[in-house]
């Protein structure tokens, strides 16, 4: 059920964020332009204290839905993944080391052109804005194609749709395809690797996501070692030899809680005595 929980409101966030992108008559902005501003780059940006607050206390509580729910790049990246298991075949994930020197270099390097003022090559590695340049350069030429040729055809005392003037150059064209192109590939190869790798926000949600109230948590008691729930996670966190949870990759996708069996996995605050022993192995003693 949590999993068909986040799905839905992955899904309402993604087609509302996309919206704001799209859509020119500012409706979309009107209604739900709040969306916009709990993203967590542009919430840094603008120093908005308030969704800052909120985003960190969500993440402390419940780990890392914001890049599964809110993120559209996120978003983004599972429906490429979701493609490639419907026509590719189901893919089977496994247990890879984090590449923590590379996380930290590249947020080391975010922070390093946001204060200096160069947010311009920064926006190439942050996920809202490589969401904007894709939408805006790559799908909004068609979607303001396609209003423009249902103006040209509605009666002339019609007026629900009006032709829409839109300025792309070639060179917007060929950045936004190269970024589709990376995250895409990273997508469909590796599930959420980019997010793990690269991302400068999950590598800072990611951390603090170690320390939430609630985590995915294997019941050893329980546990076949079937190895599935490693096989179905996307973020590669899971080392199922020794029932041990990486939570500063686990993006709370819920993959695991929905395909055990055995129900051995269950999102959950691990006790302070399995705490000792599993917050960082991501176990948990029931008994």
């Amino acid at each position: 059920m949590l999993k068909k929980i986040r799905i839905f409101l992955a899904a309402i966030c993604f087609i509302a964020i996309s919206a704001l992108f799209l859509d020119f008559t500012s409706t979309a902005l009107q209604h739900w332009g709040w969306l916009a501003k709990l993203q967590f780059m542009p919430a840094v940006l603008s120093f908005n204290v308030v969704a800052l607050v909120l985003l960190i206390a969500v993440s402390l509580i419940f780990g890392r839905v914001y890049c599964s729910v809110l993120c559209p790049l996120g978003i983004l990246q599972d429906f490429i993944s979701w493609i490639h298991d419907l026509f590719g075949g189901k893919r089977r994930f496994r247990y890879t080391q984090p590449l923590t020197w590379v996380r930290i270099g590249v947020l080391a390097l975010f922070v390093v052109l946001v204060v200096f003022g160069l947010m311009r090559i920064a926006s190439f590695i942050e996920p809202y804005s490589e969401f904007g340049r894709i939408m805006n350069s790559l799908v909004k030429p068609l979607y303001v194609d396609a209003n423009n040729a249902i103006a040209d055809r509605q009666p002339e005392d019609a007026y629900t749709f009006y032709r829409v003037e839109n300025y792309i150059s070639a060179a917007m064209i060929i950045v936004a395809s190269v970024t589709l192109l990376v995250v895409g590939l990273m997508a469909w190869f590796g599930g959420r690797i980019y997010c793990n790798s690269v991302c400068p926000v999950g590598t800072v949600l990611g951390y603090l996501s170690q320390f939430s109230w609630l985590k995915p948590a294997i019941d050893t008691s329980k546990c076949v070692n079937c190895g599935k729930c490693g096989k179905l996670c996307k973020a590669s966190c899971i080392d199922t030899k020794n029932h041990v949870i990486d939570y500063t990759r686990c993006v709370t996708c819920m993959n695991c809680l929905e395909n055990c069996s055995v129900n051995a996995i269950s999102y959950v605050h691990p006790k302070k005595s399995s705490q000792c022993h599993g917050s960082e192995k991501g176990t948990v003693d029931e008994t």
